[in-house]
């Protein structure tokens, strides 16, 4: 499964703040790259950059989440619908935005689409599950356990001091 995420959607669900946009993506980021390594899967985050000078899409990467920065004269939303326009399997990608029309546009293509909140609680889910898995890795030893390997060790040293 590829999420490809409407950046800005993102960004100003998250933060309510008055810090700098450039401040705020970076934190996004951070934010998706250290939640991508609970959903182990490829994260596709796209930001408006149509009024900036470059003609071609920029994009960085970072430890399983790339970033795409539109090129001049395309927004995100278009960038997104054309991904999903040209994609031989439509239906492997999730487009997670709230915008009504992306979501639209997205399910006539056959992908799937999921709301902002549904992909927060996908991570809760991942989460949750990250730390059952690591709580039922503990294991404390039983009193009856360690009387058995105890017997098992004895009995082993002495069939060996029987063989000098």
């Amino acid at each position: 499964m590829k999420y490809i995420i409407d950046g800005y959607n993102l960004l100003f669900k998250l933060f309510k703040t008055e810090k700098i946009l450039e401040t705020q993506r970076d934190d996004l980021i951070l934010f998706l790259k250290e939640k991508n390594k609970l959903l182990k899967t490829n994260i596709l985050l796209v930001f408006d950059a149509h009024k900036e000078a470059d003609q071609l899409t920029r994009y960085s990467y970072i430890k399983g989440l790339k970033v795409a920065y539109t090129p001049k004269n395309q927004i995100a939303d278009e960038y997104i619908e054309e991904k999903v326009f040209l994609s031989k399997k439509p239906y492997n990608l999730t487009i997670v935005t709230d915008d009504k029309k992306l979501k639209d546009s997205c399910k006539r293509l056959k992908a799937k689409v999921l709301s902002l909140d549904d992909f927060f609680l996908l991570i809760e889910k991942a989460n949750i599950k990250k730390n059952k898995i690591s709580s039922s890795k503990t294991f404390e030893e039983t009193e009856e356990n360690i009387e058995r390997l105890l017997k098992i060790f004895e009995e082993k040293f002495e069939e060996e001091d029987d063989f000098y």
